[in-house]
Formats: C-alpha cells, structure tokens, sequence
C-alpha cells in the first residue's frame, strides 16, 4: 500500500516479507523507517494531521506519529488486516482475513464490527462516513456510518482486492 500526504510526503508499505513502514519526503529521500510489525505490512493510511496507520499480517493496526513513535497497537482482529483507510475525523476503517469490517476511534477503541462469512480484503470510507467493502466472495458491500448493511453487489467474478470511492459517491473495485 501506498499514501500521500497534503505535502506530498509519501508512505509505503514494506508488502509481502517486509514488516516496515517507510516515509519518504516529496524527493524521495528517506525521513523515517518504522520496522516493529512481526509480519508484512500490507497497507497505510495517514491523516490530516501526519499520524500513519498501518495494517499488518500480524493481525495488528498501528498509529503511528507523524516522527514515526508509535502511539497505539489494535489488536482486536483475529486475522491478518489487509486494508485500512482514515476518515477527516479521524476515525479508522480496517479489512481483515477474521471476516470483520471495523470502525475504530482515533484512540485506537472499537466503534463497531461487522462480522461477515469470508474475509474482507479492502474498505474504503466516504465523506458521509459511508463504508464500503470488497471480499473474497466476489462481494463489494456498503455499510451506513453506523455498520449497518445498506447495499450488496455480487458481479465480480473473482476477489475484490480493491476498492474506492470518489466525492461524487462513486464505487470503484478492482479484482482479478
């Protein structure tokens, strides 16, 4: 996974093998490398204020500051996290293999889950606080501000691996 900031500082996930979280400045160049996840970072997030979130195959979520100090660790889900996104209230969303869906404070509580019958492989969050979701049942979901299911889509043939949407309410998913 991969973010950018309103600076354009640019975060990455280290991905398959890799436990690291990187930051780089807006040339390139290495500002800090978090390295304490004990399995692959698979995705990042980072917030209007600089704070990183990563989602981890350690089953983990961190917050991250924006120097790279870690301020908390979730560890709540019972699977590897594949995905996680960052509202404008700072609010964080995470998709993991424990076929949850969770909505967590920014200081690192439960909000709410949703439980589904396969592993979740992408959310994303839009401005109302809408959350969508893309599984390994072919499966894009739309969840309301409160977890609550609103809407299903099964046209995919394959696993949703990702998903987003626009400021015009617009889904976009991507599978195989």
């Amino acid at each position: 996974g991969i973010a950018v900031d309103q600076d354009r500082n640019v975060y990455t996930a280290g991905g398959y093998k890799y436990e690291t979280v990187r930051r780089l400045d807006q040339d390139g160049d290495l500002v800090w490398k978090y390295s304490d996840h004990e399995d692959s970072v698979y995705d990042v997030a980072v917030d209007s204020e600089g704070n990183v979130y990563s989602a981890s195959l350690d089953d983990t979520v961190r917050k991250l500051d924006p120097k790279g100090d870690l301020i908390w660790k979730y560890e709540k889900h019972e699977s590897d996290v594949y995905d996680v996104k960052v509202d404008n209230d700072g609010n964080i969303y995470t998709a993991s293999n424990d076929n949850t869906v969770r909505k967590i404070s920014p200081q690192g509580k439960t909000i709410w889950t949703e439980k589904f019958d396969i592993g979740i492989l992408s959310v994303a969050v839009d401005r109302e606080g809408n959350v969508y979701t893309g599984s390994k049942q072919n499966t894009i979901r739309k969840l309301d501000s409160e977890g609550d299911r609103v809407w299903t889509n099964t046209n995919h043939t394959d696993d949703v691996y990702g998903i987003a949407v626009d400021s015009e309410n617009y889904v976009y998913s991507a599978s195989h």
